[in-house]
């Protein structure tokens, strides 16, 4: 009698957190958000490729300003395999003319989506810029964290990259092979709720 409890309980317990991440994916796939441009970035594009890549910067934060080479290079690499890189700003005090001189200082050439609201970020849920997570085509989240090992603590980098997270992560769901480690802890400026 007290294993059948433990099996219900158990049973209940993955029942309820199979569905706040599928209840998740439903409200990804239904957000729509502002672009830069003031275009609407619609999330259910995301059932149109093999996986989503949601880069998390900020205008004023070194961190973000440094990681830009390296997504531009990674945005490249995957552009022809169906993997769409956007740039999300969760934030609220940059402006669309500093987020414009972002984008071209560093030569961004993927979408930019303005999350003001945070409505994105809090879902999934981001907590420094940069920050990555990558998504499947139903909005399960497949790979989150750094872009690689370059920042090891707070404003402290390596100066040699030992691990590069988000590209093996990229590589290893293009070839079937799973992703692992699957989370990793980015570091760099922190997100204000």
């Amino acid at each position: 009698m007290r294993f059948k409890r433990h099996l219900l309980s158990l049973f209940i317990l993955l029942s309820i957190s199979g569905y706040s991440s599928a209840q998740k994916s439903k409200e990804i796939l239904n957000l729509n958000l502002k672009t830069h441009e003031n275009t609407i970035y619609d999330f259910s594009t995301i059932k149109n490729s093999k996986a989503t890549v949601y880069v998390f910067f900020l205008t004023d934060c070194p961190a973000s300003q440094n990681y830009t080479l390296t997504i531009n290079k990674l945005q490249k690499k995957y552009s022809d395999k169906n993997i769409p890189f956007i740039i999300i700003f969760p934030d609220t005090y940059s402006t669309t003319d500093e987020i414009k001189e972002f984008k071209s200082k560093y030569k961004i050439q993927m979408p930019i989506v303005l999350d003001p609201e945070l409505s994105f970020t809090k879902l999934l849920p981001a907590k420094v810029a940069p920050q990555c997570f990558v998504l499947d085509n139903n909005a399960n989240i497949l790979y989150e964290g750094r872009i690689d090992d370059w920042y090891y603590s707070p404003g402290k980098k390596r100066t040699v990259i030992r691990s590069n997270d988000l590209d093996a992560a990229l590589t290893n769901f293009l070839s079937g092979k799973p992703i692992a480690p699957a989370k990793t802890t980015p570091y760099g400026c922190i997100i204000n709720y």
